[in-house]
């Protein structure tokens, strides 16, 4: 699908871009609603920030569920840390082949993963 772009700001701490997707024939023939998908992703020096919101701008109700699938290519594992709500969440490890419940908010990657949490 392509995105719209809707606003960027470049400035000294960050760099931030908004892209929007919105119903078109293809994705009414997936999912026959109205909505809006924004996507605001801000790079700083220090992290990657990622939000994503969903708008139903029509007259029917949806139900929607969201599965983010970042995949990032590093150079090194040494500083990588994720920070979300992650203590107390059902974890499936695709990998290791294993359920877990998540133990801290950080997860420091330290290897290869491919692992989701489930609310």
């Amino acid at each position: 699908m392509k995105f719209i772009p809707e606003e960027r700001a470049k400035k000294m701490s960050f760099d931030r871009m908004i892209l929007k997707l919105l119903p078109t024939e293809e994705t009414k023939a997936i999912w026959d609603y109205d909505f809006e998908y924004r996507v605001d992703v801000t790079l700083r020096e220090d992290c990657l920030e990622w939000e994503v919101i969903v708008l139903n701008l029509g007259d029917k109700e949806f139900e929607y569920t969201h599965g983010l699938h970042t995949y990032f290519d590093v150079s090194s594992l040494s500083n990588i840390v994720i920070e979300g709500p992650f203590k107390g969440a059902s974890t499936l490890d695709r990998l290791k082949e294993c359920d877990a419940t998540g133990k801290s908010d950080q997860i420091n990657i330290t290897e290869a993963v491919d692992m989701m949490a489930r609310y």
